[in-house]
């Protein structure tokens, strides 16, 4: 892509971009929207999106595989 950050730039924009979905998946768990339980979380995790400390960061719980992924 032609206008795609590179180098150090895409880094610091892949950084901040994971931040912002931390920082949204907790306020929506916080807030106990649907879908937005222990279970809901974990498709975050396997999407890459947050880490298994992350998880644990919003749930208060060890994230533990299902085994489907």
């Amino acid at each position: 892509r032609p206008n795609a950050p590179s180098g150090r730039l895409a880094i610091s924009v892949g950084r901040r971009w994971g931040v912002m979905r931390y920082q949204w998946i907790k306020k929506y768990y916080d807030a106990g929207m649907p879908g937005y339980d222990n279970d809901g979380i974990k498709v975050f995790v396997a999407a890459g999106w947050i880490t298994a400390e992350q998880y644990k960061q919003i749930t208060k719980v060890e994230y533990v595989t299902d085994g489907l992924r």
